[in-house]
């Protein structure tokens, strides 16, 4: 799911491709990663921050602690950093918002 909040922030799309021929062998930009149905799809960001293997179907079957890797990965990768600099909805909304940013003390 964070994948799919950082990528509808940002208005960016990731591609995932199916090592499995069928039927999953197209699977559309606009799918989010929580639609992912197909378990052998590869992606390195599912993969760091907990995608269960499948085998069993439980809940269990998936980690869900926080890791340094998972920090590293969101404070350094270059994929997050590309979104947040050319995502398309992310540069619209900042620019829409530059003539109209308030100061910290308007704040108070």
């Amino acid at each position: 799911m964070l994948n799919d909040a950082l990528n509808r922030i940002t208005g960016s799309t990731d591609l995932y491709t199916s090592a499995v021929p069928e039927p999953f062998t197209y699977i559309p930009k606009e799918m989010n990663a929580v639609e992912l149905a197909d378990g052998s799809v590869t992606s390195s960001f599912l993969t760091l921050f907990g995608r269960s293997s499948r085998s069993t179907g439980m809940e269990s079957e998936r980690v869900n602690e926080l890791a340094s890797p998972q920090w590293l990965f969101m404070l350094n990768s270059g994929d997050v950093q590309r979104k947040l600099q050319s995502g398309p909805k992310l540069t619209a909304m900042l620019s829409q918002g530059a003539g109209r940013v308030r100061s910290p003390s308007s704040f108070t």
